[in-house]
């Protein structure tokens, strides 16, 4: 029941990390050149993806009203 608010702030902190990444992806087109990538952009592409699909289920899962 308190967990609720507490999850929704988390959940809404990493889709401003996860939505702008994911832009620059389809943009640029990172997925297409994703072996010429260094390390870290190997490594970030990824948790771009993460963050976003992370928070959009927190979200739906907290969002719900018929929890208990």
């Amino acid at each position: 029941m308190h967990a609720r608010p507490f999850g929704m702030i988390a959940a809404g902190l990493l889709l401003p990390g996860g939505i702008p990444g994911i832009a620059r992806v389809l943009h640029f087109e990172l997925l297409d050149h994703f072996g010429k990538l260094p390390t870290e952009g190997r490594l970030t592409v990824p948790t771009w993806f993460f963050e976003t699909t992370a928070g959009v289920v927190v979200l739906l899962a907290v969002a719900r009203r018929d929890c208990p």
